[in-house]
């Protein structure tokens, strides 16, 4: 996952129904470095809605669509 790239929720929780099934456009993109403890990529993402992630999203929550080039 990269900036640029199209993205869904793999499963929308009851609070983001609104997202459910809709696309949206990475616009931050943290990816994990061996010493952290998580080992998870965090990204914000632009929605159709005009909403932005104000929190940021662990990678393991996104689909990739469609990759930038």
């Amino acid at each position: 996952m990269k900036v640029g790239d199209a993205v869904k929720l793999k499963k929308a929780k009851a609070y983001q129904t609104t997202l459910d099934g809709l696309v949206g456009i990475v616009v931050e993109f943290v990816p994990t470095t061996p010493t952290e403890v998580t080992g998870e990529d965090i990204a914000r993402v632009s929605w159709p809605t005009g909403f932005i992630d104000k929190a940021w999203r662990r990678g393991s929550e996104l689909e990739v669509i469609s990759e930038s080039r």
